[in-house]
């Protein structure tokens, strides 16, 4: 699904400049909270009349900015949703279309995807020089860490991130030398705009990027 671009602080400003037009005194607060969450508040401040003066009927105005404020917070809800892509379903390593994968080229792989609002669970199966095995890797979604087999061997700490429509997770695992400083690698997931193609990015030091192309079956 492709990813909405959307600038948050573009709506803000778009807001506050028409209270300002019809002098309403309405103030915008808008808020991220948490990863896809989003909270828009509007904070309105009547002024006092004085005695002998009457307010200035603003009725009208009011109500056409609190109908322009819901709209927004429909158009911006949905923008978040549609940044969510849908990684579900069984994709098959395409090694022609790959690169940098060495003797994984040789290799037969599957994943097999389930995906909620909170979590992405990851099923490998591998099938190379006659072995085959199994792997499961979960994502947590909330951008909290979670704990991971690191592909290459041992326990890796993983945080995942949304970033426009991309699946962004950094592993973050010992070293194989005692004492030496942690491994860190940056993996990042996305689909092609028909999404029968799914790609997987990994990059680590400045060492060359390892990049799976798989195509959805």
């Amino acid at each position: 699904m492709p990813a909405v671009a959307l600038s948050l602080g573009a709506i803000a400003r778009t807001v506050v400049d028409i209270a300002d037009l019809h002098s309403t005194g309405i103030a915008l607060v808008s808020g991220l909270a948490g990863i896809g969450g989003l909270a828009l508040g509007v904070v309105r401040g009547r002024a006092e009349s004085t005695e002998g003066v009457k307010p200035h009927p603003l009725k009208g105005a009011d109500m056409r900015l609190k109908q322009l404020v819901g709209t927004l917070c429909v158009i911006t809800a949905a923008a978040f949703a549609a940044q969510r892509t849908d990684f579900s379903g069984s994709w098959q390593l395409n090694p022609e279309k790959s690169k940098n994968v060495g003797m994984m080229s040789q290799m037969k792989m599957r994943q097999a995807i389930e995906q909620s609002e909170t979590a992405l669970d990851v099923t490998t199966h591998t099938t190379f020089q006659g072995k085959d095995e199994d792997s499961k890797t979960l994502y947590d979604l909330t951008g909290k860490p979670a704990s991971n087999d690191s592909p290459v061997g041992g326990p890796a700490e993983t945080v995942t991130q949304w970033q426009a429509g991309k699946l962004v997770t950094t592993w973050t695992s010992e070293s194989a030398v005692q004492g030496g400083p942690k491994v860190v690698r940056r993996e990042t997931r996305y689909l092609s705009p028909d999404g029968k193609t799914m790609t997987i990015e990994s990059v680590r030091g400045s060492s060359p990027g390892l990049v799976m192309v798989f195509d959805k079956k």
